[in-house]
């Protein structure tokens, strides 16, 4: 729309013939064709960190307390999230097609975090809440060191660890993926 409407203001400026062929409109649609197509996807936040006033979800600390986490791995996981929750957004303002991928993508995350939490809920079906809270802590900390390295990157050129780490904390605080065994359960009985 862009692209027409100055073709239009350049015609009625005598910048350029009245008429627009068909062949600049098909050269036009290409180009854009082109851009969304393009696998390279700028990192804009790999080295950001929150501003001041941001107040992290309360979900990313009810879920690490649940297992047992850190003081230092809840502020870690809280600004992995806001660096991906931040990359998310410049995508989706830049690019029509982002969020039909970020969505695939989440659905891969899922995936993998749901073998692993699946085998963890299976194990631990009999196991004492300080075997599930260690075991919940475990999928965490591979969620956080280890799955970025181990799931397919976001695009080709995409190498930053903080998507993964991040986008794992958001699907956090959609309660999409949990770190206890019955984190859906716990937090459930703590809204009430």
């Amino acid at each position: 729309m862009e692209w027409w409407d100055l073709q239009i203001v350049y015609s009625f400026c005598d910048k350029r013939d009245r008429a627009i062929s068909m062949l600049e409109v098909q050269q036009k649609v290409a180009e854009i064709v082109g851009e969304l197509e393009r696998e390279e996807l700028l990192d804009y936040f790999q080295f950001a960190t929150p501003p001041n006033d941001y107040t992290p979800p309360s979900m990313i600390s009810r879920q690490l307390q649940l297992v047992g986490g850190t003081t230092r791995e809840i502020q870690a996981a809280e600004r992995e999230e806001w660096r991906a929750r931040s990359q998310r957004h410049k995508w989706l303002n830049m690019r029509v097609d982002m969020a039909v991928r970020i969505h695939l993508y989440d659905q891969l995350l899922i995936e993998t975090w749901g073998d692993k939490y699946g085998v963890m809920v299976e194990t631990n079906e009999k196991a004492t809440e300080d075997t599930k809270r260690a075991s919940g802590l475990e999928i965490f900390r591979w969620s956080y060191n280890q799955a970025h390295a181990q799931v397919p990157p976001f695009a080709p050129n995409w190498n930053t660890s903080y998507y993964v780490r991040g986008s794992y904390q958001v699907l956090a605080v959609e309660q999409e993926v949990g770190w206890h065994p019955d984190y859906r359960m716990l937090l459930a009985e703590k809204k009430t």
